[in-house]
């Protein structure tokens, strides 16, 4: 592989969403439902998969759900709660 060639990241499972938002696979599946999640990449015998940069580009239009750094933040704005 050239120093210049690029590699696609591998799709995100519900697990690695779930892990990366600092949430449950059940909370993550329930997020992924919601009509401005993207869609996913593919739909495999094991469950869907989505591009990593889709589901950065959503977490940035709505950090109220990264609970990634384990601190609670209000549902509306993002800011941290006490």
């Amino acid at each position: 592989m050239s120093p210049t060639t690029r590699t696609a990241a591998p799709p995100l499972g519900i697990s690695a969403i779930a892990r990366r938002l600092g949430m449950s696979r059940q909370r993550a599946h329930k997020l992924a439902e919601r009509d401005d999640f993207p869609a996913p990449l593919h739909e495999l015998d094991t469950g869907r998969v989505w591009r990593e940069t889709d589901v950065e580009r959503w977490v940035k239009r709505n950090p109220h759900y990264d609970h990634s750094d384990g601190l609670k933040r209000c549902p509306t704005c993002g800011q941290v709660t006490a």
